[in-house]
């Protein structure tokens, strides 16, 4: 995505972010109606900000990570600070 672009794509977003959803269908309709790709892109963006869901970044993102991986329950998960010692299986 050219710069341009992206920073079209980001404006649009961001406002829409502002809105309730009742208002940003009429917003974005008045954004988007010359350029439908534009349309879809935000569709897509503001579709996957809804199922990160507010708490995304309250946590650190290992924290997140391992909770969707499973690893949280294994006890994995390393504690702040902490250096993980690699070992290598050689063949």
């Amino acid at each position: 995505m050219k710069p341009e672009r992206w920073q079209q794509v980001r404006d649009v977003l961001h406002e829409a972010m502002q809105m309730d959803e009742s208002e940003r269908s009429a917003f974005l309709k008045s954004q988007c109606a010359a350029d439908p790709s534009l349309r879809a892109e935000l569709n897509e963006l503001l579709a996957a900000e809804g199922e990160i869901g507010s708490s995304f970044l309250e946590s650190p993102a290992l924290v997140h990570a391992a909770v969707h991986t499973g690893s949280a329950a294994t006890g994995t998960v390393l504690a702040a600070g902490t250096k993980p010692v690699l070992t290598w299986c050689r063949p």
